[in-house]
């Protein structure tokens, strides 16, 4: 008997951690993706002005994250726009800010982790999105 009240236990624990693990439903679709050559990729959003800016940046993490998983590619440098020049291209240390958060992200994608630059790992980061999701006081909607 107490082999079947085990079993039974393990059985609802296994499916309880399994429905707390399941992706949460959060939608990209509010983002444009204008692809460029060298595996760049300008993530813009196209949604409402009422969704708070930490929110949208994760929202454009997530994005950044499957574009590049989309083209069988591993990991995403962000560029930044204002320090780049035409011909000499320079990568953040870190995302954006909320606060610095103007809609847009660029970013470029590669095969292999690159070297001398700060790199996300795209299946990585997009699970990382999906858990401070999933962890949330409260769904946000969009």
């Amino acid at each position: 008997m107490k082999w079947i009240a085990l079993l039974v236990l393990l059985v609802l624990c296994g499916c309880a951690s399994h429905a707390t693990l399941s992706t949460p439903q959060v939608s990209t679709q509010e983002f444009t993706v204008s692809p460029f050559p060298n595996e760049v990729f300008l993530i813009v959003w196209k949604g409402s002005n009422n969704v708070n800016n930490e929110r949208l940046l994760d929202l454009a993490m997530l994005k950044a994250s499957q574009v590049v998983q989309q083209h069988k590619l591993e990991y995403f440098v962000i560029v930044d726009q204002a320090a780049s020049k035409p011909g000499e291209v320079k990568y953040r240390a870190t995302a954006p800010s909320p606060a610095g958060w103007n809609n847009e992200l660029l970013i470029q994608a590669f095969k292999d982790r690159p070297h001398r630059a700060f790199a996300f790992l795209a299946a990585a980061t997009e699970q990382s999105i999906y858990e401070k999701f999933r962890t949330a006081p409260e769904p946000e909607t969009l």
